[in-house]
């Protein structure tokens, strides 16, 4: 492997004091984020009418 990909001497986000208050700050925010995110992959991938029931009249 290339020395640029190696993180084994990394530290771990909540050992860094400034990544410790952003995760502080959005905490219950990411699975809303990621909701919204599967929707409109599902979106992309299959197209609008298999995501979303047409309306019958």
């Amino acid at each position: 492997m290339r020395d640029e990909y190696d993180f084994s001497n990394d530290k771990l986000a909540n050992e860094v004091p400034h990544l410790t208050q952003l995760q502080a700050e959005n905490i219950g925010k990411s699975r809303i984020t990621l909701f919204w995110m599967m929707i409109l992959w599902l979106l992309f991938v299959s197209g609008p009418s298999k995501v979303v029931r047409p309306i019958k009249h």
